[in-house]
Protein backbone atom coordinates (compact mmCIF):
# COMPACT_ATOMS: atom_id res chain seq x y z
CA UNK A 1 0.00 0.00 0.00
CA UNK A 2 2.85 2.30 1.20
CA UNK A 3 4.62 1.95 -2.66
CA UNK A 4 0.77 2.75 -3.85
CA UNK A 5 0.66 6.21 -1.98
CA UNK A 6 4.65 6.78 -3.20
CA UNK A 7 4.46 5.84 -6.93
CA UNK A 8 0.74 8.77 -6.99
CA UNK A 9 2.81 11.49 -5.40
CA UNK A 10 5.40 11.11 -8.08
CA UNK A 11 2.58 11.19 -10.89
CA UNK A 12 2.87 13.16 -13.72
CA UNK A 13 0.38 15.55 -13.67
CA UNK A 14 -1.33 17.11 -17.21
CA UNK A 15 -0.72 20.63 -17.86
CA UNK A 16 -4.34 20.94 -18.11
CA UNK A 17 -4.68 19.55 -14.70
CA UNK A 18 -1.98 22.03 -13.58
CA UNK A 19 -3.31 25.01 -14.68
CA UNK A 20 -6.53 23.99 -13.20
CA UNK A 21 -4.84 23.23 -9.66
CA UNK A 22 -3.19 26.96 -10.27
CA UNK A 23 -6.31 28.29 -10.58
CA UNK A 24 -7.74 26.44 -7.26
CA UNK A 25 -4.82 27.88 -5.41
CA UNK A 26 -4.79 31.34 -6.48
CA UNK A 27 -9.12 30.88 -5.49
CA UNK A 28 -8.06 29.88 -1.82
CA UNK A 29 -5.15 32.52 -1.57
CA UNK A 30 -8.28 34.76 -2.10
CA UNK A 31 -10.57 33.60 -0.06
CA UNK A 32 -8.49 33.51 2.95
CA UNK A 33 -7.25 36.98 2.14
CA UNK A 34 -10.38 38.11 2.04
CA UNK A 35 -11.18 36.96 5.69
CA UNK A 36 -8.23 38.83 6.64
CA UNK A 37 -5.82 35.70 6.50
CA UNK A 38 -2.53 34.86 5.18
CA UNK A 39 -1.78 31.06 4.91
CA UNK A 40 1.66 29.96 3.79
CA UNK A 41 1.79 29.61 0.14
CA UNK A 42 3.42 26.17 0.57
CA UNK A 43 0.43 24.91 2.34
CA UNK A 44 -2.31 26.23 0.02
CA UNK A 45 -0.04 24.34 -2.32
CA UNK A 46 0.00 20.96 -0.84
CA UNK A 47 -3.47 21.12 0.31
CA UNK A 48 -4.75 21.32 -2.96
CA UNK A 49 -1.87 18.92 -5.10
CA UNK A 50 -2.14 16.43 -1.94
CA UNK A 51 1.63 16.57 -2.49
CA UNK A 52 4.67 17.81 -0.43
CA UNK A 53 5.82 20.88 -1.86
CA UNK A 54 8.87 19.20 -3.20
CA UNK A 55 7.40 16.77 -5.10
CA UNK A 56 4.87 19.21 -6.84
CA UNK A 57 5.58 20.04 -10.16
CA UNK A 58 7.59 23.25 -10.96
CA UNK A 59 5.18 24.70 -13.49
CA UNK A 60 2.45 24.74 -10.32
CA UNK A 61 4.94 26.21 -7.76
CA UNK A 62 6.42 28.95 -10.06
CA UNK A 63 3.07 30.25 -11.44
CA UNK A 64 1.09 30.58 -8.23
CA UNK A 65 4.43 32.13 -6.70
CA UNK A 66 4.23 34.69 -9.63
CA UNK A 67 0.35 35.18 -9.37
CA UNK A 68 0.57 35.92 -5.35
CA UNK A 69 4.06 38.33 -5.77
CA UNK A 70 2.68 40.12 -9.14
CA UNK A 71 -1.31 39.80 -7.50
CA UNK A 72 -1.96 44.01 -6.99
CA UNK A 73 -0.42 44.78 -10.57
CA UNK A 74 -2.69 42.14 -12.10
CA UNK A 75 -5.40 43.49 -10.10
CA UNK A 76 -5.09 46.84 -10.96
CA UNK A 77 -4.23 45.89 -14.62
CA UNK A 78 -7.31 43.80 -15.22
CA UNK A 79 -9.42 46.38 -13.44
CA UNK A 80 -8.95 48.86 -16.47
CA UNK A 81 -10.33 46.59 -18.49
CA UNK A 82 -13.93 45.61 -16.69
CA UNK A 83 -16.29 47.65 -18.23
CA UNK A 84 -18.91 49.03 -15.62
CA UNK A 85 -17.20 46.37 -12.67
CA UNK A 86 -15.08 46.58 -10.16
CA UNK A 87 -12.50 43.45 -9.79
CA UNK A 88 -13.33 43.12 -5.93
CA UNK A 89 -17.53 42.54 -7.27
CA UNK A 90 -16.38 39.39 -9.90
CA UNK A 91 -16.43 35.95 -8.00
CA UNK A 92 -13.34 34.52 -6.58
CA UNK A 93 -13.19 32.15 -9.05
CA UNK A 94 -13.21 34.55 -12.00
CA UNK A 95 -10.94 36.56 -10.11
CA UNK A 96 -8.78 33.33 -9.98
CA UNK A 97 -9.21 32.73 -13.73
CA UNK A 98 -8.42 36.55 -14.31
CA UNK A 99 -5.03 36.56 -12.04
CA UNK A 100 -3.69 32.67 -13.69
CA UNK A 101 -4.50 34.27 -17.15
CA UNK A 102 -2.42 37.87 -16.59
CA UNK A 103 0.04 35.76 -15.04
CA UNK A 104 0.64 33.19 -17.45
CA UNK A 105 0.76 36.07 -20.38
CA UNK A 106 3.06 37.78 -18.31
CA UNK A 107 5.26 35.62 -16.66
CA UNK A 108 5.06 32.00 -18.13
CA UNK A 109 6.06 31.31 -21.39
CA UNK A 110 2.55 30.48 -22.52
CA UNK A 111 0.95 32.15 -25.93
CA UNK A 112 -1.70 34.57 -24.81
CA UNK A 113 -3.99 33.02 -27.17
CA UNK A 114 -3.43 29.40 -25.34
CA UNK A 115 -3.72 31.22 -21.68
CA UNK A 116 -6.69 32.83 -23.17
CA UNK A 117 -8.14 29.66 -24.55
CA UNK A 118 -6.98 27.73 -20.77
CA UNK A 119 -8.90 30.72 -19.14
CA UNK A 120 -12.08 30.20 -21.55
CA UNK A 121 -11.97 26.60 -20.98
CA UNK A 122 -11.81 26.53 -17.08
CA UNK A 123 -14.42 29.57 -16.87
CA UNK A 124 -17.15 27.93 -18.52
CA UNK A 125 -16.15 24.48 -16.60
CA UNK A 126 -16.27 26.30 -13.20
CA UNK A 127 -17.79 29.59 -13.47
CA UNK A 128 -21.30 31.59 -14.29
CA UNK A 129 -22.83 30.85 -17.88
CA UNK A 130 -21.00 34.29 -19.21
CA UNK A 131 -18.54 34.81 -17.57
CA UNK A 132 -16.51 33.04 -20.47
CA UNK A 133 -17.35 36.09 -22.57
CA UNK A 134 -15.83 38.84 -20.32
CA UNK A 135 -12.89 36.87 -19.40
CA UNK A 136 -12.24 36.22 -23.15
CA UNK A 137 -12.79 40.24 -23.81
CA UNK A 138 -10.66 41.58 -20.39
CA UNK A 139 -7.48 38.89 -20.78
CA UNK A 140 -7.45 39.94 -24.66
CA UNK A 141 -7.51 43.03 -24.21
CA UNK A 142 -4.43 42.82 -21.42
CA UNK A 143 -1.07 44.16 -22.90
CA UNK A 144 2.40 41.80 -22.70
CA UNK A 145 4.69 44.54 -20.88
CA UNK A 146 7.59 41.99 -20.55
CA UNK A 147 7.76 40.59 -23.70
CA UNK A 148 7.16 44.25 -25.28
CA UNK A 149 9.75 45.24 -23.55
CA UNK A 150 11.96 42.07 -24.93
CA UNK A 151 11.27 43.66 -28.73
Amino acid sequence: MELEITKDLHKKVSRTLQHTLIMQCIFQYLFYLGMNDRPKLTEIVENITKKPIQLCEPFIRTTFSNAIKHMPEAVEEISKHLVDWEFNRLSLVDQAILILGYTEINFCDVPKAVAINICIKMSQKYSGDDSYRYINGVLDKLENPIKNDEK
